[in-house]
């Protein structure tokens, strides 16, 4: 009989998608873990072949998987189906673990066997790594409602959980701050997840359909990084995301739970209109011709009058209206403008 004493409990997935130069400072953060080694199996996932990387695995017991799969998606399952821990963590390669991160989730998996979703919060650091004050944080990676401790969505009440989750603030925001049970990866849920770019929402949904609890821990052991060149700016990804979304809206719609159908909805009415001033932004980022912006601010007015006034992101809307505007007037210096508050926020 197979000697099974000493199986990996967790594997441990990096993830370098079209980008190198974060990956090292990920790949040293999991093998600082507090685990014992021997419990991690660590898979290192590029679209690229690089020789240092490739001897980096080597000699540290890391496998390295090159594939060149565009959909982010795809490329994250042919990543988890290689490995065999039966709960998975995903590191995106600009992010980093805390030294206690595996630990302190695994304590949870081993106390608490039913738990599908083990997530905790981040701190944010900058392009270097070094920890950036918490006044520049945004709400969402403050989550204030988890500083007066953790939050447990129970398997048998899965609709109430998730509503106060809604309410509080606390959501999806990073696959870096989740580990998971390989079993909420269903059949059923994985069509979806293979189309999709957004993997902290596929996780997210992934265990909030399964069987199962989840846990939201108040602990910030995820180091999430901020920087300028960060895709999740990029018009295309803006859009994808927004369809993203309205695909796994369809899927909870059908099966539940109904509290996340209705949070998937919502979502996915402002993701729609953030896709839409993207859109009309990223042609002043390019320098377009002011009579074609004038022409698609026509039309997105037209859009936005449709609306009321102050659905969300109302400020998003008419602020990225009012650059269209300015720039058909003025375009150098609007076009200056929104070049330099994109070096400090993350407009669409």
């Amino acid at each position: 009989m197979e000697d099974t004493s000493a199986a990996p409990e967790v594997a441990v997935v990096v993830a370098a998608y079209r980008r190198r130069r974060f990956l090292d400072g990920a790949l040293g953060s999991v093998l600082a873990q507090t685990v014992p080694r021997e419990s991690l199996e660590i898979l290192a996932l590029a679209d690229f072949d690089d020789s240092e990387i490739h001897a980096r695995c080597a000699r540290e017991d890391i496998a390295y998987r090159r594939d060149p799969e565009p959909v982010i998606g795809r490329w994250l399952l042919g990543a988890i189906d290689a490995t065999r821990a039966p709960i998975v963590a995903i590191l995106e390669d600009d992010d980093l673990f805390a030294p206690e991160h595996v630990a302190r989730a695994l304590a949870r998996f081993r106390a608490r066997p039913d738990t599908a979703l083990y997530r905790n919060r981040v701190s944010v650091v900058d392009e270097q790594g070094t920890p950036v004050p918490i006044s520049r944080w945004a709400p969402i990676e403050r989550e204030r409602a988890l500083d007066a401790g953790p939050i447990e969505v129970p398997a048998d009440s899965k609709d109430a959980g998730i509503e106060r989750l809604r309410r509080s603030g606390v959501e999806w925001l990073n696959v870096g701050t989740m580990v998971f049970r390989r079993s909420v990866l269903t059949p059923e849920i994985r069509p979806l997840i293979a189309q999709s770019i957004c993997p902290d929402l596929s996780v997210f949904v992934a265990a909030a359909v399964a069987p199962g609890s989840m846990y939201f821990d108040e602990v910030r052991t995820t180091r999430y990084r901020h920087y300028g060149t960060s895709a999740s700016r990029r018009a295309g990804w803006k859009q994808r995301h927004w369809e993203d979304h309205e695909r796994f809206a369809r899927f909870v719609r059908s099966r539940g739970p109904s509290a996340l159908g209705r949070w998937l909805d919502a979502r996915t009415r402002t993701l729609e209109r953030v896709a839409d001033a993207a859109n009309l932004l990223d042609p002043i980022r390019a320098g377009a011709a002011p009579v074609s912006v004038r022409r698609s601010l026509r039309a997105y007015l037209g859009r936005r009058l449709r609306e009321r006034p102050l659905d969300p992101p109302a400020a998003v809307r008419w602020g990225a209206g009012a650059v269209a505007g300015a720039y058909c007037v003025a375009p150098g210096v609007s076009r200056r403008v929104l070049l330099g508050l994109d070096r400090h926020l993350d407009l669409p």
